[in-house]
């Protein structure tokens, strides 16, 4: 079930036994404010005397989710007040030291249950600047360091300019949709058995000024986590203001339909490969494949390089602007649709390989060919290309690629060629180990699974052995299994300090 589901029931079920306290008062608990929600919790000191356990930050994000608005830093003085009215043995003295707060009561279903959402969030590890931030406010009020307290403002999307000073009073709670360049808000039911004015609440808060996708760039923590709070909120597919919210209700299996709003363009995202296959018609009624692939939580068009989409801890945020661009680039056949001939991105960006238990001599051979096919730029040890099989939509990786011309140093590739690497010891299983022929057949299927993704995007493919016995025997094997179009190379290894004598 939804965590959205599940926080209407948990909700339903404390108001079932729990006075709703509509008043900030302190009791043996704690400090409590709406459905039995603690703002600070009560401790004992040496003496066994009871005071507040105070953070400051947890209490001015709870109070700023109740009222839609922040309150004054000011409030502290009279909670501390009142706590240690309380750690004295005073309790009726502390609940009137508390009304001099001047706090404002919260008598509707939206303040009470906001402030319960809010409790929630922190509760599974949101920050209370991440909270502020989810719930609509400006960031430069997140921080109550930096607050001014004279001055309250106003919560994005709120229906006002962003950042407009408002009153001492709450802030109304809008049930518009943000305007374009402003915080992107959006909003559920909250639960309740009749029909009723302002029985609405604010669930999320992007902040999106400068438009959707910011959030396919480096973005900061506290945003990255204000966004996967966002996307929780979703249990079916969605569109929200430029976005689209795929969830995901079991974060390793593969997901598919089609795009919220877009019936025309469907989706295959296999969450434990990473790989995203949105599937479209061109105008002719031929088909769209775009293929991305998650590169450190970013989804990216495999063809183009171009963003599209954001992994949210196995939900997926998408761009419909980035999406609609990549169709119409395959659909008018620009140039935006592939690299160009003479740009280096024909090559797809390094990934991390897929651990295969190599040891030093196989790791320090792939550094060489590393070394040999991109002298310039060569890519980390433990990195490879992954090209998607057009075919099947499925990874397959390779150690490296010609990115640039002047790397063509042999003659016998040209840009954008993959090539593998094969290090010292393939000569001995080949020609001297009792599993020559598994072997073979290992490498026949390598080669098959590499031979589809060539062929059918037009490339090359080259294979740089350590040893030239191992190269002379694969040559003539591929050659009598239909294999010839692989080139077989032979690049002896370079010589490490450590290996002199």
């Amino acid at each position: 079930m939804r965590a959205t589901e599940t926080l209407k029931k948990r909700f339903e079920a404390r108001l079932s036994r729990v006075a709703i306290s509509s008043a900030i008062e302190i009791n043996d608990t704690g400090l409590i404010f709406g459905a039995g929600t603690v703002l600070a919790r009560m401790k004992r000191d040496e003496s066994g005397a009871g005071h507040l356990d105070i953070d400051k930050c947890r209490i001015f994000a709870l109070l700023a989710a109740a009222y839609g608005r922040t309150v004054s830093p000011d409030v502290f003085r009279h909670i501390e007040g009142a706590s240690e009215q309380w750690r004295r043995g005073d309790t009726a003295l502390a609940n009137i030291r508390l009304a001099f707060a001047g706090l404002p009561r919260v008598e509707d279903r939206t303040g009470i249950y906001c402030l319960f959402h809010a409790e929630d969030l922190l509760e599974r590890g949101v920050s209370p600047r991440a909270l502020m931030l989810a719930f609509g406010f400006e960031p430069e009020v997140t921080d109550l360091a930096k607050y001014d307290p004279s001055q309250p403002r106003v919560p994005a999307g709120n229906g006002r300019q962003s950042g407009e000073w408002g009153s001492g009073g709450g802030a109304p709670r809008s049930t518009e949709p943000a305007h374009s360049g402003s915080a992107a808000v959006t909003i559920v039911p909250v639960p309740t058995g009749r029909e009723s004015k302002g029985n609405e609440a604010f669930v999320g808060a992007v902040g999106a000024r400068t438009g959707i996708n910011a959030f396919l760039a480096e973005i900061a923590p506290e945003t990255l986590e204000t966004l996967s709070t966002f996307a929780l909120r979703f249990s079916v597919p969605t569109a929200v203001l430029g976005a689209l919210i795929i969830p995901s209700p079991n974060k390793g299996i593969i997901a598919q339909g089609t795009l919220p709003d877009h019936p025309d363009v469907s989706y295959r995202l296999d969450r434990p490969q990473g790989l995203l296959l949105l599937s479209a018609k061109a105008a002719d009624g031929s088909d769209i494949a775009i293929h991305a692939q998650n590169r450190n939580g970013i989804f990216v068009d495999v063809a183009t390089g171009t963003r599209i989409g954001r992994d949210l801890q196995g939900d997926l945020f998408l761009s419909w602007d980035a999406v609609r661009d990549a169709i119409q680039a395959r659909e008018d056949k620009s140039p935006q649709a592939a690299p160009k001939s003479d740009e280096p991105q024909l090559c797809p960006a390094p990934v991390k390989d897929i651990p295969h238990g190599a040891k030093n001599p196989a790791l320090n051979y792939e550094d060489d060919v590393h070394a040999r096919v991109n002298p310039l730029a060569p890519i980390p040890r433990g990195f490879a290309v992954m090209f998607m099989n057009p075919v099947t939509g499925r990874p397959v990786y390779f150690d490296d690629c010609f990115r640039y011309a002047g790397d063509l140093v042999d003659g016998d590739m040209k840009k954008g060629d993959p090539v593998d690497a094969k290090g010292p010891g393939y000569a001995w299983l080949l020609l001297e180990s009792d599993h020559a022929e598994e072997v073979v057949q290992n490498l026949i299927k390598q080669a098959g699974k590499q031979l589809e993704v060539t062929r059918a995007l037009g490339l090359g493919l080259k294979w740089s052995f350590a040893e030239e016995a191992a190269a002379d025997a694969v040559r003539e094997r591929f050659e009598a299994e239909g294999l010839a179009e692989i080139v077989i190379a032979y690049m002896p290894p370079r010589r490490r300090k450590r290996e002199r004598k």
